[in-house]
């Protein structure tokens, strides 16, 4: 995404994303955390659990660790994770959540809508639920009564639709 090939040195202070965004090293990510201590982190595909634990201590209590797996669910509270929240695709997953004392889980949009009924009983077992999007606003509204937060990966500005 550099636009370097693989075996190329990235230069973090100059070289750009798509020719567009920043890239961030460790430093500038802990950097950014500390100036906004309000903010948490979601990981997204990221299960090397002992990088994180050792890279980000510092944050670790603001990181929110997305999993896709019963196995890696068990292994990021290995790690000492406190925030981990499992990925749910289908109505199996939800019964995986509840199974296995799940407290939080990661959900897209479109998924929940389709599973509104799973996400009740999701609620009543006081499990909380991330919502997640790309740019699809009105799924926001639409879901609102079951969404506990809301994350999304598009580039608009967020103010000029929740004001």
């Amino acid at each position: 995404m550099s636009m370097k090939k693989c075996d190329d040195v990235i230069d973090f202070d100059k070289d750009k994303l798509l020719k567009k965004y920043s890239i961030l090293n460790e430093e500038s990510i802990l950097r950014f955390f500390r100036e906004n201590k309000n903010l948490w982190l979601v990981t997204d595909k990221i299960d090397d659990f002992s990088l994180l634990s050792d890279k980000f201590l510092e944050i670790k209590d603001r990181m929110i660790v997305e999993v896709f797996s019963v196995k890696k669910f068990r292994e990021a509270m290995v790690f000492g994770f406190r925030n981990i929240a499992f990925n749910v695709k289908n109505k199996k997953d939800v019964k995986t959540v509840l199974e296995n004392g799940i407290k939080m889980i990661t959900i897209s949009l479109r998924t929940a809508k389709n599973i509104k009924d799973e996400l009740k009983i999701l609620k009543e077992n006081k499990v909380a639920i991330l919502g997640y999007s790309a740019k699809n606003f009105a799924e926001v509204k639409d879901l609102e009564d079951f969404i506990d937060m809301f994350y999304y990966d598009g580039e608009d500005n967020l103010e000029t639709f929740f004001r």
